[in-house]
């Protein structure tokens, strides 16, 4: 087995007053529209909303089956990026997440 050690990634900005919040469980699409409006309106070209919509299409399936069935997305935007985040309970009580910015 290959061991790989990464660099932590950068510290995301606190999100600004503007934060889309979404609780999910198993209906998706009403939730990669609301991403695919999003990201078209913060100005992506089309090709980059598209990967942004699968991205969170695949986090969300992720959340779905493997921890626990629902969980919440959070967008926001500065300046700079587009900011979804993926958020889940486990089931030992602890929060679970990934963030693609």
């Amino acid at each position: 087995m290959t061991e790989v050690a990464r660099e932590p990634g950068p510290t995301l900005t606190a999100p600004p007053g503007q934060v889309e919040s979404f609780p999910f469980h198993r209906d998706l699409a009403p939730l990669r529209e609301a991403v695919r409006v999003r990201a078209r309106g913060a100005g992506l070209a089309p090709h980059r909303v598209v990967d942004l919509v699968l991205a969170v299409g695949e986090a969300t399936a992720n959340t779905v089956r493997h921890a626990g069935g629902s969980g919440t997305l959070r967008i926001w935007q500065d300046d700079a990026e587009i900011v979804c985040e993926v958020s889940a309970r486990v089931s030992t009580g602890a929060s679970a997440g990934l963030t693609l910015a």
